[in-house]
């Protein structure tokens, strides 16, 4: 498959992308923001960007530019193609400093942290003057002052020593810290999303809002189990393995906080705040809480409002003031990473019916019937990140991550344009979705035999082998599909759709009724929608309907860092909310077997 060069401007961010995706795609594998409030659907217009140099066409109509605009070279991101190499100008407009701006969607919150900074000049104490420091304080700062009680017994020496102008670093009203205003040190927050196989954090500017770095690592509690009722399991069948797993995830947020600081070039010390979303047993986990709870029905959480903790005293290598709120969890296995999307996804801000799903090793789902949202958790496994799968791996280089059909054959793209090492979660969708198209594979999964299949291009028929007496496809040297592969990919989709089918049962909803289908999760922004319709994974809505908000667990955790009036929202999203237990109801074993089998076309 064809790649071309594309060069972002002003930051200079160049990649390689697929011939055939929207420059909104290759920005967002950039990690460039770019404002689509409408998820992409090509109707509000605010993805503009320019063309420098090289020639597009376009999806949809650009009916919101000009003619001019066009001649000048603007056009709709969401609806351009890359069809050659391009330089393109990302506007000003899309990183306002008053707007957290990201990637996944385009929304925006206005700047209001809990964790803020005040340059103020204090009066210095007098013979007239002879109030006490925190009264002085109190009254500059015109709130109801609480002193961070680490901070009181160093506070008389800070204010002389800056002689009286400081830098307040605030939580609300309670005072965190004392800088000196002269030295301007910048006051940071991260926003951590902590998934079951990988973790993302993302360095802000609290004062202007503004991203300095973002960095990511697989889980270190991968080690001890790749899904999350793998670790409960190793939690409660060892006796040191609550606190092992509590290491894990530990080691891989600091590091991830030194290469945010180091990106930054600041001391991991400026970091004031830090917000997190991760889905029960990730929270639990880290917080060293017993979560053998967890581990039997009817898998009860430790807590369920959003916790307000020390950073430093949870464990996390920041300054030894800073703050660590960890989200809300609704029930069961349905916690802070599912409240997080619901927020990034505006649930509460809905007027129509809508379904969430955030596809990953834990898929979590969340219907809101137009009065109240139905939340379930579903366990896919790791088989859409490529584990458990004979020839799969991650998304590196190598890795096939795109199959489309073309001149009567299947055509393989490697990320990074390199030899074919594997296939990824992505891949294994198309594979599957053209087979079952080409009629190579039956609905039941199963390969046809070689003197079964009539009417197929020489080229495809030649690509079924035999692997160890059983039938299996090669999509390039050494990169096999096996039937064992398939049967794998049914159960995770069979996981989700069971639990999409259930929800929208318990609602006396249908598909056609859903006025928006949210896909969230790093790996769900990379599907072909058709291609997760023809095997299940995503109900059969038209097209249109389908919004992509990236990680939005992430963005939900960036929102809440940026906007301190984001936990009451969460919180009202976690009273609208109503936790199924789908292992519980007679419907859902049923329900399961019978998405097992693929949908006929």
């Amino acid at each position: 498959m064809t790649e071309h060069r594309i060069t972002f401007q002003p930051s200079g961010r160049t990649l390689n992308v697929p011939a055939g995706v929207t420059i909104v795609e290759a920005a967002l594998r950039a990690g460039i923001p770019i404002e689509a409030p409408c998820g992409s659907g090509g109707t509000c217009g605010k993805c503009r960007v320019r063309v420098v140099s090289g020639q597009t066409s376009s999806v949809r109509s650009a009916c919101r530019l000009s003619e001019a605009e066009r001649a000048a070279g603007w056009r709709l991101a969401c609806a351009t193609i890359i069809e050659e190499p391009l330089v393109v100008e990302i506007p000003k407009s899309h990183a306002q400093s008053t707007q957290i701006l990201t990637s996944d969607t385009g929304l925006a919150t206005t700047l209001a942290p809990s964790v803020h900074a005040r340059d103020i000049v204090l009066p210095a104490p007098s013979l007239e003057d002879d109030r006490a420091d925190t009264a002085r304080l109190a009254e500059t700062l015109k709130v109801s002052l609480q002193i961070e009680p680490g901070l009181l017994p160093m506070l008389a020496t800070r204010l002389r020593l800056f002689n009286w102008r400081i830098r307040a670093v605030m939580d609300r009203d309670c005072l965190l810290d004392v800088l000196s205003a002269d030295a301007a040190p910048p006051v940071l927050g991260a926003a951590f999303d902590l998934g079951t196989t990988t973790v993302v954090g993302t360095l802000f500017d609290l004062t202007t809002g503004q991203p300095r770095a973002v960095a990511s690592s697989l889980n270190n509690q991968i080690a001890h189990g790749d899904d999350v009722l793998a670790r409960i399991r190793h939690a409660r069948e060892n006796s040191e393995g609550a606190r092992q797993l509590q290491a894990a995830v530990l080691k891989t947020l600091n590091d991830i906080l030194r290469s945010l600081a180091e990106q930054a070039e600041v001391p991991a010390t400026a970091v004031y705040s830090v917000t997190l979303a991760g889905n029960t047993a990730m929270q639990q986990l880290l917080l060293g809480l017993d979560s053998r709870a967890l581990g039997e029905v009817p898998f009860v959480p430790v807590f369920d409002q959003a916790l307000d903790l020390s950073a430093s005293h949870a464990g996390l290598m920041v300054n030894p003031f800073a703050r660590l709120r960890v989200f809300p969890q609704v029930g069961g296995f349905v916690g802070g990473d599912t409240v997080s999307c619901m927020l990034a996804a505006e649930f509460d801000q809905l007027k129509a019916p809508a379904l969430l799903i955030d596809i990953g090793t834990n898929g979590e789902i969340a219907l809101f019937t137009g009065k109240e949202i139905f939340c379930a958790s579903t366990a896919a496994g790791p088989a859409f990140e490529g584990a458990r799968i004979s020839c799969g791996m991650r998304a590196t280089s190598g890795a096939i991550d795109q199959i489309t059909w073309r001149d009567n054959d299947l055509a393989c793209h490697t990320i990074g344009n390199a030899t074919p090492a594997g296939l990824c979660g992505t891949a294994l969708i198309d594979a599957t979705a053209e087979l079952l198209r080409t009629g190579i594979l039956e609905d039941t999964g199963r390969f046809l035999d070689p003197e079964e299949i009539e009417n197929q291009p020489p080229a495809l028929r030649e690509r079924l082998v035999e692997d160890n007496g059983a039938p299996a496809f090669c999509l390039a040297d050494n990169v096999l599909l096996r039937q064992q592969d398939i049967r794998e990919l049914q159960l995770a989709t069979a996981a989700i759709r069971a639990g999409v089918e259930i929800l929208l049962k318990l609602a006396n909803l249908t598909p056609d009724d859903l006025r928006d289908v949210f896909l969230a999760g790093a790996f769900g922004n990379l599907i072909r929608p058709v291609n997760a319709q023809r095997i299940g994974l995503l109900p059969a809505v038209p097209l249109d309907r389908i919004r992509f908000i990236g990680n939005a667990s992430s963005l939900g955790a960036k929102i809440a860092l940026l906007n301190r009036h984001a936990q009451t929202r969460t919180a009202a999203l976690c009273r609208m909310s109503r936790h199924i237990d789908l292992g519980n109801l007679p419907d859902f074993q049923d329900a399961f077997v019978g998405a097992i089998i693929f949908p006929a076309e």
